[in-house]
């Protein structure tokens, strides 16, 4: 009896325990019915929430860029989009990966862009670039931005391959030497993302532009062209638009060699072998032409072409070129600057092999230079004068590797020409210079100075004499900088320059550069090479 008692109470126990654990199994089941996920699911749908909106960003993003890939302004009824999905999404940024950041914020740039928020487009551009190095959307963006803000953009730093030694098959299967077909290697290099290196909607290449001239300031420019007709630039009141070009200057071993002379002008005129359709002389130069028909009745904006070949050049240019070609760049200023009546003899020997496109704003002020090529030249044009210069058509690629030579090339001292073409004017001689000793030999007495001597008229015309400081100062520039970056690099060409600038125009704005460039010579080097106070203006 007991014993039944027992079992009968374990029986009634176990069913308890059974109807207990079936209620929370089904407390579970109606809580995950009822949308109460696990925490991987709410991260799963955030994820997949994330990635559809980046999707969204990224076709709007390239519906913007394909506008302005054609400097097309991509409508406000667009702008206004991208403006609200960027506030709708921006709590999903955190869930981005990196190259989906780049998007948001690139999107962000241009949409700042359109709505007159210039200073906060370069930022996000750059933000953009530094989270997704890769893109070449993300580059030509901040590049773009920074010339309108009047910065020098950052240039991509692409690295070289490594050069390829030689070795025979044994030396090859030497134990821990890296082969060429380890395909682990190979796999870890072509993952390696490189600057520069995802080619997008854009398209420019930032290694063709002229970055030395950027920021250079030009002042009142007053030029012949070919025709007699007057060239004027009037900084506060007009924009400037300059085609540089030249042709290879002639060879001695060429000189008598009749037709033959002229095949250089050919080759750069058509692409020649080897050379880049985009850059060459003829579809650069249909490149301004278009943008001078859109401009040459504006007021207020200055467009002509430059040549700055030697004279003898020059004239075999003149008469080298085919005649569709001459009826092209005839039918709007041209001005030879070896031509002596020009005014322009400052610019003879500029190289301008590669021509190149130069954009100043209404202060003078360098905000372009580079190919006539792609958007980036017309956008800023636009972007400084408000005129509308839309271009249609696909465009060849440029060869980046001619221009890297090229600019290389510009860096060597032969043949260097600087770009501060703004004549100095002459400082007030009438008032005493601190800076030179009473009685120097060299100063030059003014109108207002009582002097019973005849004062001889200097050897050098003005324009001759500003060519020639202007290419002191330069060299004087490049070996002080040189020696400031590049252990043991001596300064003392760049000394040499300075003091004959002192010598030959004291008193003048060129004296004055001379002595700052001075100042930056190392402590070492002042002492080492006898730099007086003099000399430094102290």
């Amino acid at each position: 009896m007991l014993h039944t008692i027992s079992w009968y109470r374990q029986g009634i126990f176990i069913t308890l325990t059974v109807l207990f654990v079936n209620s929370v199994w089904g407390y579970e089941d109606r809580g995950r019915q009822r949308g109460e996920q696990p925490e991987n699911s709410r991260r799963e749908q955030l994820r997949q929430e994330a990635q559809a909106s980046s999707s969204e960003i990224d076709t709007l993003l390239g519906q913007i860029l394909q506008a302005v890939n054609k400097n097309q302004h991509p409508g406000e009824d667009l702008i206004t989009q991208a403006a609200t999905m960027l506030e709708e999404n921006k709590h999903f940024v955190p869930a981005y990966k990196d190259e989906q950041k780049a998007q948001y914020m690139l999107l962000q740039a241009w949409t700042d862009f359109y709505q007159g928020n210039l200073p906060d487009a370069m930022n996000w551009s750059l933000r953009a670039c530094k989270m997704d190095e890769s893109s070449q959307d993300t580059w030509i963006s901040q590049a773009v931005f920074c010339l309108l803000n009047g910065k020098r953009p950052p240039e991509p730093r692409i690295s070289k391959p490594e050069p390829r030694r030689d070795m025979d098959e044994t030396e090859n299967r030497r134990p821990g030497r890296r082969r060429d077909n380890d395909p682990i290697n190979n796999a870890r290099n072509a993952s390696a993302s490189e600057p520069y290196s995802r080619k997008g909607t854009l398209e420019f290449d930032l290694s063709a532009l002229r970055s030395e001239m950027l920021k250079e300031r030009f002042g009142r420019l007053e030029y012949k062209s070919v025709d007699g007709s007057k060239v004027e630039y009037k900084p506060g009141e007009d924009t400037l638009c300059i085609f540089f070009w030249q042709v290879e200057p002639v060879r001695a071993d060429v000189e008598d060699a009749g037709d033959g002379a002229n095949g250089d002008v050919e080759a750069m005129r058509t692409g020649g072998s080897g050379s880049s359709q985009k850059l060459n002389l003829n579809s650069q130069e249909q490149y301004f032409s278009n943008i001078y028909k859109v401009l040459k009745d504006r007021p207020q904006i200055t467009c002509f072409l430059l040549n700055t070949n030697g004279l003898q050049d020059a004239e075999r240019v003149a008469t080298g070129m085919e005649d569709d070609f001459a009826h092209e760049i005839m039918d709007k200023p041209v001005v030879y600057a070896a031509d002596s009546a020009s005014g322009a003899s400052a610019y003879v020997g500029v190289k301008a092999q590669i021509p190149f496109m130069l954009v100043a704003d209404k202060e003078g002020i360098v905000r372009y230079a580079g190919p006539a090529a792609d958007f980036m030249p017309a956008f800023i044009l636009s972007s400084l004068t408000g005129v509308e210069i839309s271009l249609d058509g696909a465009q060849p690629q440029a060869t980046a590797g001619r221009v890297r030579e090229f600019r290389e090339d510009l860096m060597g001292m032969d043949g260097l020409r600087p770009w501060r073409v703004t004549p100095p004017k002459a400082l007030n001689h009438s008032a005493a210079d601190p800076n030179r000793p009473a009685g120097d030999p060299n100063s030059v007495p003014t109108t207002g100075q009582a002097s019973g001597k005849k004062i001889a008229k200097p050897t050098e015309t003005p324009l001759e004499g500003q060519v020639t400081a202007d290419h002191l100062l330069a060299l004087a520039q490049m070996e002080i900088e040189a020696c400031r970056k590049i252990r043991g690099k001596s300064p003392e060409k760049g000394i040499v320059a300075c003091r004959e600038v002192l010598k030959k125009y004291p008193n003048t704005e060129y004296a004055q550069q001379a002595r700052e460039l001075l100042r930056r010579v190392p402590p070492q080097y002042k002492k080492k090479y006898e730099i007086t106070d003099e000399e430094l203006g102290l």
